[in-house]
C-alpha cells in the first residue's frame, strides 16, 4: 500500500524566510530554494494560462466549461491556495 501524503499548512513566505535566517544547513537551504523555484513555476504556468484564455479563441478540444484548461484552472487555483500564494 502507498503511504498517502499528511496534511499540512504550506510555509509563507515570511516563515521561508525565517528559517532561512534560523537554518544555515545547505541541505535546509536548498529545500527552502525549491519551494521558492516551484512556486514560481506555478506562477509561469499560471502566466500562461491568463495568455490563451485572453488571446486564443479556438481552444479546440482543450475548451469547453468542462474541458482541460478549465481543470488546469481550478488545479492552479487549488495549488496556489495550498501554497499561501492567492
Amino acid at each position: 500500500m502507498k503511504p498517502t501524503m499528511p496534511d499540512f499548512d504550506a510555509p509563507t513566505d515570511s516563515e521561508l524566510r525565517t528559517l532561512w535566517r534560523d537554518y544555515t544547513d545547505p541541505q535546509v537551504r536548498l529545500l527552502i530554494l525549491e519551494i521558492l523555484a516551484l512556486r514560481k513555476s506555478i506562477e509561469r504556468v499560471q502566466d500562461w494560462f491568463d495568455y490563451v484564455d485572453k488571446h486564443i479563441d479556438n481552444k479546440g478540444d482543450l475548451g469547453g466549461g468542462q474541458g482541460p484548461l478549465q481543470r488546469l484552472r481550478h488545479l492552479l487555483r487549488e495549488e496556489k491556495q495550498r501554497a499561501t500564494m492567492l
